[in-house]
């Protein structure tokens, strides 16, 4: 029990780090094409 119960929040952190990082990636790309724009 205490097993898979690690595991899911395990799961959870990667995915919204996953999300974090994509949306900073996307936030310095538009601001990128704003600054060349």
């Amino acid at each position: 029990m205490f097993h898979a119960a690690m595991v899911g929040w395990l799961a959870i952190a990667l995915h919204e780090n996953l999300i974090l990082s994509f949306t900073v990636k996307f936030a310095q790309f538009d601001f990128s094409v704003k600054m060349i724009c």
